[in-house]
């Protein structure tokens, strides 16, 4: 698909990019989902 020109995004991607701003009310309440899914794994190994 990324040959033909299509563009290939993570779900972790979209979800960043929904967030907008995470020092607001919908960033915020992102943050902990984002952490346990994706950042813990990285942190904690």
């Amino acid at each position: 698909m990324r040959k033909a020109g299509v563009g290939i995004a993570s779900t972790n991607q979209i979800t960043a990019e929904l967030a907008i701003d995470w020092a607001n009310e919908t960033g915020r309440s992102m943050q902990p989902i984002m952490y346990e899914e994706v950042l813990k794994h990285l942190v904690e190994g």
